[in-house]
């Protein structure tokens, strides 16, 4: 399966990817354009948008992001072949400035992460270990988010996501087959 950026200053360009696919379950290019076409306005508004892409795979969200224009994106990637193959494409497209590449546990780095907070967080784990459920109450109780973080869920059909801690109102669900994008944002309690 080919894996190419549809849309930015990288349009066009292949990426990487590992030598089975085994390892990974690239997103679908309908999933990512549809996912880029609701992102759309956030990447306007903001003069300098950061990225978190969770369980990253080749890099392929995180580097869309990037051709489209964010300003700064954070990869988290535990597997190691899948690891060297972000470097490998941050390399081959020349874009390492100001994104970084972790090699870590997606919950060990909600747990370790102390710096500035992400416009959008994306994260695709594995479908089989439905894991959707533990990263909204890990995501609640990280430093990685604001009150205007976007974070985006990608599971599939058999998964059912909903934030027990009440922080996060989901606004958005969209549909894909099995593949399913959660979208949410912190919720408002009023006074």
């Amino acid at each position: 399966m080919s894996m190419r950026i549809i849309a930015g200053n990288l349009k066009g360009c292949f990426l990487k990817g590992p030598k089975t696919l085994e390892i990974t379950r690239p997103i679908l290019a309908r999933v990512k354009k549809s996912l880029f076409d609701i992102l759309t306005p956030i990447f306007r508004e903001k003069k300098s948008l950061r990225f978190l892409d969770l369980f990253s795979g080749t890099g392929a969200v995180g580097i869309e992001a990037i051709s489209r224009g964010a300003d700064t994106v954070f990869f988290v990637e535990k597997d190691r072949e899948m690891y060297k193959c972000i470097l490998d494409n941050l390399e081959k497209f020349k874009i390492f400035e100001k994104n970084k590449v972790f090699c870590t546990d997606v919950f060990d780095f909600f747990k370790n992460y102390n710096g500035e907070p992400f416009d959008i967080v994306f994260a695709g784990p594995p479908y089989q270990e439905k894991l959707c459920n533990k990263i909204l109450s890990c995501f609640a109780d990280s430093k990685v988010y604001n009150k205007d973080t976007i974070l985006v869920l990608q599971h599939g059909s058999r998964e059912s996501v909903i934030d027990e801690n009440k922080v996060l109102e989901k606004f958005r669900t969209k549909f894909y087959g099995d593949t399913i994008l959660d979208f949410f944002k912190e919720l408002f309690v009023g006074e």
